[in-house]
């Protein structure tokens, strides 16, 4: 049998498809849940405890940058904050695949935290909250409570994957397609597919 959810959000049901050795096939309009999936089927054997320590410090001292064509970047975020983002993802994205999921996710977390964002609701919205969130960082030592925050973002991600490893979950074969484009995408007619509707 073959799952299929047309509206995976978080990719919930692959991930419990997985425990019981099904294969999956999940399509969501949120371009993010392609990360979201290959951040939750990592391994923990993929890179020790140890190494995410020393990359969460490699970090700080990193060169590399990476900062985004948006025409609204200052709007998002305080210039002060730009330098520092700019290397944490440039740092990141110089890492082997396989590693670098164990930080996209958390870097996503934190970065959204260090912007005008509000990271309460769902959708990019500057609110008052945000507003005083940002000023009262800017007063303190901003740098340091960025880094930290990563580092306890990136340490649950290791705790959950750890958590989901004792329930033995299988290899087998799944699809994920996202955007847009799974508006007018077509299931295959020759896969036995059990459709899981969310109400």
């Amino acid at each position: 049998m073959k799952i299929f959810d047309p509206f995976a959000g978080y990719g919930t049901v692959g991930l419990v498809c997985r425990v019981y050795g099904y294969d999956y096939e999940l399509w969501d309009l949120n371009p993010m849940i392609e990360i979201i999936h290959k951040s939750a089927i990592l391994r923990k054997s993929d890179i020790k405890i140890q190494n995410l320590i020393e990359l969460l410090e490699e970090i700080k001292k990193s060169q590399k940058q990476f900062i985004p064509k948006w025409s609204n970047l200052n709007y998002w975020f305080p210039e002060e904050f730009l330098p520092v983002l700019s290397k944490a993802w440039g740092f990141v994205h110089s890492l082997p695949e396989n590693i670098k999921y164990f930080f996209l996710i958390p870097l996503l977390k934190t970065t959204r935290y260090f912007s005008f964002a509000d990271e309460k609701v769902h959708k990019l919205y500057k609110s008052k909250y945000s507003r005083k969130k940002i000023k009262n960082l800017l007063k303190g030592n901003w740098e340091t409570a960025f880094y930290k925050m990563l580092r306890e973002e990136v340490f649950k991600l290791y705790n959950k994957i750890c958590e989901y490893e004792k329930l033995k979950p299988k290899q087998v074969n799944f699809k994920i397609k996202s955007g847009i484009d799974t508006l007018e995408t077509q299931l295959s007619s020759s896969a036995r597919i059990h459709q899981i509707y969310k109400t």
